[in-house]
């Protein structure tokens, strides 16, 4: 397939098309051609301007195409895909907030952008998310976007994301899928502490340090050391004499962290996971220990015979 592109000064068009004829035009009269039924599978126009250029992204969006429309300088990137016959708004980023639609080929990774992309709730934060949902409501997308002083609120389909000043959660079909606190001591105090889906997968983390932890349905992973099925106490050990104390340390406090955000009932277990791993990690400090007396040994023998 053949793209063709059109450049002026402050701005790139990219396009493609199966069905029309291909001839040189400048980015207008490409632009005059598209909104009288010039028919083209994709338009991606990159936006150099120090502010949003508005004649177009009323165009971009109005057209109703498969594709995608940035502008670097203001973080600003909206992607447009076909989902089951409907065009879908498949992500928008304006700034810090982000907001995604599942499409036919792709599905939002809210773990990820509540952890490494969207900050927890600020002024700034608010302020940009304003600007994304009005971007939305002018070009008649349905969203469901909640923004107050104390949290923001996205609802798509099942997801529930939650973006508070100490916490966010992203929640699936009532699922607890993401939870994490922005300090070691926040306590959020809901009404109904949080419970979360042992027979799921789900993460907790807290971001003052980057500690998280991972269960998958019996798996529990730290820092890439794996222990599975605690009845039975089996660990996968190849990586846990790599971990330091303050790594031990810090797994405590985030499950001493979440134990008083979330129910009793998952307190024990968290602690149940920790009081294993823990042990598991002191033994093979203590074998660690062996080994290098052993070696420390040995060659100290070498030296006195060799001497």
């Amino acid at each position: 397939m053949e793209i063709i592109r059109i450049n002026e000064e402050d701005y790139e068009i990219s396009f493609s098309t199966k069905n029309e004829k291909v001839y040189e035009m400048t980015a207008e009269e490409f632009m005059e051609e598209v909104l009288d039924g010039y028919n083209v599978d994709f338009i991606n126009i990159t936006d150099k301007s120090s502010i949003i250029n508005t004649e177009l992204l009323s165009f971009f969006l109005g057209t109703e195409k498969e594709g995608t429309y940035e502008n670097e300088h203001n973080n600003f990137e909206i992607k447009i895909q076909k989902y089951q016959d409907d065009i879908k708004i498949e992500s928008i980023k304006y700034g810090n907030a982000f907001y995604g639609e599942e499409t036919e080929y792709e599905t939002v990774d809210w773990n990820s952008i509540l952890s490494d992309n969207v900050p927890f709730l600020n002024d700034k934060l608010i302020k940009d998310y304003k600007k994304l949902k009005k971007i939305l409501e002018i070009a008649e997308y349905g969203s469901q976007i909640n923004i107050s002083a104390d949290k923001i609120e996205i609802i798509v389909k099942e997801n529930t994301v939650i973006i508070a000043p100490e916490y966010k959660i992203w929640e699936c079909c009532n699922s607890v899928k993401t939870f994490i606190l922005k300090k070691f001591d926040t306590e959020i105090n809901p009404e109904t502490k949080i419970e979360l889906p042992f027979d799921e997968k789900f993460r907790i983390a807290v971001a003052e340090t980057g500690t998280y932890l991972v269960y998958d349905c019996g798996r529990w992973e730290y820092r890439e050391v794996v222990l599975v099925d605690l009845k039975r106490n089996v660990a996968l050990l190849d990586k846990m004499e790599n971990l330091s104390e303050t790594e031990i340390v810090e797994l405590e406090k985030l499950i001493k962290a979440l134990s008083g955000n979330i129910q009793e009932k998952n307190v024990k277990k968290l602690k149940k996971f920790l009081n294993i791993f823990k042990r598991k990690w002191e033994e093979k400090q203590n074998e660690k220990r062996r080994k290098k007396v052993e070696i420390i040994k040995g060659e100290l023998d070498k030296m006195l015979i060799e001497f």
